[in-house]
């Protein structure tokens, strides 16, 4: 993102939240918040009936926009889903959303906030305009939810926590999604290293990443006027947007990049396996797809 603005992707997510819960066919996650954080533009547009039929339409021409949107919903549900397991296997008592965007986890979901300390981390103008908007639109914060302003580039992980009041001995779970690919593979591997060096107590960390077999896809298509104009003219956009991608990952080789760090990879959706995670009832119908890859990682025993 550009220095000093808030990030433009976030307010894009929390715009798509609001769009599922208002669409009943979708059953992967429903964030009945999103909406009150939008603009008054925003709001008007999700409640147009017409909004809807265009997605349709978009979505019968573009089935593969229709299995990307499902994918960002199906990372938040994991997540939450992950999360709550761990509370009950793991005594995990201490949440962490790095890159919290708009989130409204702690006012969505009660009873899991009353049993947690909640830790949001975002970088600061973001974060700024998410609480502007929080105070104009009522919300209270919760007294166990800290937010934390940081620049993951340049300030350190565990210093901004330690001085927030994090407590290292918990047993932790650490939601990190819509982040990694936004960041140089330096910047990533040194959250992983800090995070399983502050928390003594056990970290899980649940986060996603874009796989690195999307170049050779890439590559392989033909190398049309059109399909370069298309690409030319997406990254000219994400350019301006101040929010390329950096990192990319390579899923058969995560388990090993993982042990590196400290972790063992417990759980790892690709393109072939997000759709099995939820029952086709909870799913409905929208597929998730796209080589936006969901994991799910523990920290493994440290050396005495």
């Amino acid at each position: 993102m550009r220095d000093g603005q808030a990030s433009f992707t976030s307010r894009m997510v929390m715009f798509f939240r609001a769009l599922a819960a208002h669409d009943p066919t979708i059953g992967i996650f429903n964030d009945s918040l999103a909406e009150q954080l939008l603009n008054a533009r925003g709001q008007r547009i999700v409640r147009r009936p017409r909004t809807y039929r265009f997605m349709a339409r978009l979505f019968r021409r573009r089935p593969r926009l229709k299995g990307a949107f499902a994918s960002l919903l199906l990372r938040a549900r994991f997540a939450e889903d992950e999360l709550a397991r761990a509370m009950e296997t793991e005594g995990v008592r201490q949440y962490v959303i790095l890159g919290a965007g708009w989130d409204t986890f702690a006012w969505r979901r009660p009873e899991l906030m009353a049993r947690l300390r909640v830790f949001e981390l975002d970088y600061p103008a973001t974060q700024a305009a998410k609480c502007d908007r929080l105070t104009e639109r009522g919300f209270t914060t919760p007294a166990n939810l800290v937010f934390v302003p940081i620049d993951f580039t340049t300030q350190s992980l565990s210093t901004r926590l330690q001085e927030s009041g994090f407590d290292p001995a918990l047993p932790t779970f650490v939601n990190w999604m819509g982040v990694t690919y936004y960041l140089p593979l330096p910047v990533v591997e040194g959250v992983f290293r800090e995070l399983r060096a502050l928390c003594a107590g056990g970290v899980a960390v649940a986060f996603d990443y874009m796989d690195a077999q999307v170049r050779e896809l890439i590559a392989r298509q033909p190398k049309t006027l059109l399909r370069r104009l298309r690409r030319r003219i997406g990254l000219r956009i994400w350019r301006r947007i101040g929010e390329p991608f950096h990192t990319l990952l390579d899923a058969s080789q995560l388990p090993d990049w993982l042990r590196t760090l400290g972790y063992e990879l417990r759980k790892n959706l690709t393109r072939e396996t997000k759709r099995d995670y939820l029952s086709p009832e909870e799913m409905g119908s929208y597929v998730p797809d796209g080589w936006m890859n969901i994991a799910l990682a523990h920290s493994l025993p440290r050396e005495a």
